[in-house]
């Protein structure tokens, strides 16, 4: 990161040790009071994407310096994560990031006092697409409140239903775009 140019690329990491005394000192809650269980469900053989157009590649573009790609691997049936055209790597296991899920969300951002830092509307709804297993279909999504989840729906309306497995949320601004192939 640029010094005097903050936000430019941020990425955290930390282990699991840490977030559980981080969670035991503060008495933070460890299960989520009020989210229906609907808001995400998963089935091993009843997910629309399965009669989606054919996807091996997503690239969400962020700006003109930021982008995430989505490569499926078969083998694994999942997809491996790339970000500022390298491998995004997982710090405690040196291993390329991979989810099995994709959600690829178009959100309403904002610049923060006209800066480089972005603050995202998750409150309302929009499109975006899901993809899994090689895979992609056009979806939309909803949020009532900060303090409910993502509902997400097919096209037709129907919840949307995922395959098992990790999922990654792209939070992409209205002004970038999302590619497949």
């Amino acid at each position: 990161m640029e010094a005097g140019k903050p936000g430019l690329r941020a990425q955290r990491s930390t282990s699991g040790e840490l977030l559980e005394n981080g969670i035991a000192s503060r008495g933070v809650r460890r299960t989520y009071e009020g989210a229906s269980p609907e808001s995400q469900v998963f089935s091993e053989t009843e997910s629309q994407v399965q009669a989606g157009e054919k996807a091996d590649c997503l690239c969400a573009s962020f700006s003109s310096y930021k982008d995430t790609a989505f490569i499926y691997d078969a083998g694994s049936q999942a997809y491996l994560v790339g970000q500022f055209g390298e491998a995004q790597m997982d710090g405690a296991y040196n291993t390329q990031v991979t989810r099995q899920n994709v959600l690829a969300l178009y959100i309403p951002t904002y610049s923060l006092d006209g800066g480089l830092l972005q603050q995202m509307d998750l409150i309302g709804s929009g499109d975006g697409y899901y993809m899994s297993r090689g895979k992609i279909i056009p979806i939309a999504w909803h949020k009532d409140s900060y303090d409910m989840p993502f509902y997400y729906t097919t096209e037709a309306g129907e919840a949307l239903i995922m395959a098992p497995g990790s999922v990654y949320v792209c939070c992409v601004p209205l002004s970038g775009s999302i590619t497949f192939e």
